[in-house]
């Protein structure tokens, strides 16, 4: 920290120029400069003013490759990642093909990511690399899609609640929001103009009402998860090679379809031993008459002409 008779006091001081005005400073008699407010954003003039499109504005090999850069840096982090995550949360096809499409997507996005890695180098040159934050995230992203690429190998087989399979989910996570910080970074750092911003902008809200659509009407299917091919799978249950469709909410209604079986049952043996015994008590009550008719009446006499017949 700077002595305290070096600095004037807060807010005492202020600056103005074609480009930037700030009215609450403090100025530096040691070094004769001027202390800008933290968290003070450049004005927009300003940021395009000092961006890299600007300083490097008599090279036009920088351009195109800056120009190629974005390009494609946008197509695989605002489409590619973004869709490839949604195809294999939300895709409710064929068993299994939510998970080869999305497969399909990251290799993709993999070969893409190669091509923005490989132009934002030799645009920069080996001598401006990893001065900016933006460079930084730009390699941890990289470095992160080819773990990915390798973790995606390795959890094919999973089939079960895994760490490997969390870190994979989570990884492919933070690298699509990694990816989605590193645009508006790199619009800044080029100085680009302010419809860039815009266009951003809007296609993050786009994006953002997408998932939260998708999410609500798919609120209940994290409950009926099961894993295929190392990667969750929405309502697939997977047999050796066969494939079947089996989810939670399939054995809901199946065991509420058969509810029905279980009181139809008791209320049937309830009935059958209820007639069994109505049914032995009149056995019983017609045994009864029966011997009481036939003391009452005495020995029968027959006749001898129906004896004879008898005995014949």
């Amino acid at each position: 920290m700077a002595p305290t008779d070096a600095l004037s006091a807060p807010g005492a001081v202020a600056y103005s120029s074609d480009k930037m005005s700030v009215g609450d400073g403090t100025w530096d008699f040691t070094k004769n400069d001027f202390l800008l407010p933290n968290l003070q954003g450049l004005p927009f003039d300003m940021m395009q003013y000092n961006g890299m499109g600007n300083r490097f504005s008599s090279v036009a090999q920088y351009h195109s490759l800056i120009l190629a850069h974005g390009v494609i840096a946008a197509i695989v982090f605002l489409f590619i990642v973004p869709f490839g995550v949604m195809m294999a949360r939300f895709h409710r096809g064929r068993p299994g093909a939510n998970i080869r499409y999305h497969a399909y997507m990251q290799i993709s996005a993999i070969l893409l990511a190669t091509v923005v890695f490989v132009t934002g180098w030799f645009a920069v040159g080996p001598n401006r690399s990893l001065t900016n934050p933006h460079h930084g995230i730009g390699v941890a992203i990289y470095t992160m899609i080819l773990v990915q690429a390798v973790g995606g190998r390795l959890v094919k087989s999973i089939r079960k609640h895994s760490l490997r399979l969390m870190i994979h989910r989570w990884l492919g996570r933070i690298v699509t929001i990694l990816g989605m910080i590193q645009i508006p970074l790199g619009l800044t750092l080029y100085g680009s103009p302010k419809v860039a911003f815009i266009l951003y902008s809007i296609w993050m809200a786009i994006l953002l009402l997408m998932y939260f659509v998708l999410s609500y009407r798919h609120e209940g299917d994290w409950d009926e998860r099961t894993v295929y091919g190392g990667r969750s799978e929405v309502g697939t249950a997977i047999s050796g090679r066969s494939r079947s469709r089996y989810t939670v909410s399939d054995r809901t209604e199946k065991k509420e379809g058969r509810g029905w079986l279980g009181p139809l049952a008791a209320g049937a043996g309830v009935w059958a031993l209820m007639r069994g015994r109505k049914d032995k008590k009149e056995h019983e009550r017609s045994l009864s008459r029966s011997r009481s008719r036939s003391r009452s009446r005495g020995p029968e006499v027959l006749p001898v002409q129906e004896r004879v017949d008898q005995l014949r």
